[in-house]
């Protein structure tokens, strides 16, 4: 595996992932009518702010180590705009998935395409399994959370 390989996941297919993933969580959040929806990428000192509307992107120093999505409004979220807002993340990496699979079929036959795309399925696959570790907890179990919780 070359250097090159290593830092293009590290430094380009990772934080597009992640700002793929956190976006579809944006997206579900203004569906849910969202009055604020903070979009994060990374960790550290704030390098980059951006607005528009409702939504304001942040980049961090270190745009390679995560992100997260933050959503307020007025009143509570329904059990369904919960569970919309957390589905949303995973749908958005299948859906760029999908467009990225196509494109390395038909359009460019390339690694690094190939490589973007398998990262957005792992994404969206690991996200929607049920898991909880400490505070962090998973789209997936989210999901299971609020449709198992009793009224």
């Amino acid at each position: 595996m070359s250097i090159w390989f290593v830092l293009y996941l590290l430094f380009v297919v990772a934080p597009l992932g992640t700002f793929v993933h956190e976006g579809g969580h944006a997206l579900g959040a203004r569906l849910a009518k969202a009055d604020t929806v903070v979009l994060s990428i990374g960790l550290g000192k704030e390098t980059l702010s951006y607005s528009f509307k409702k939504v304001h992107l942040k980049i961090h120093m270190l745009f390679f180590m995560g992100g997260y999505v933050q959503s307020e409004r007025a009143t509570s979220y329904t059990n369904g705009e919960k569970c919309l807002i957390s589905f949303c993340g995973p749908l958005l990496n299948i859906l760029c998935a999908t467009g990225l699979f196509y494109m390395q079929m038909y359009v460019v036959d390339h690694p690094f395409v190939a490589l973007l795309c398998l990262f957005n399925v792992w994404l969206a696959f690991i996200n929607i399994i049920p898991f909880k570790i400490g505070n962090k907890q998973s789209d997936g179990y989210t999901i299971f959370k609020v449709l198992t919780e009793r009224s």
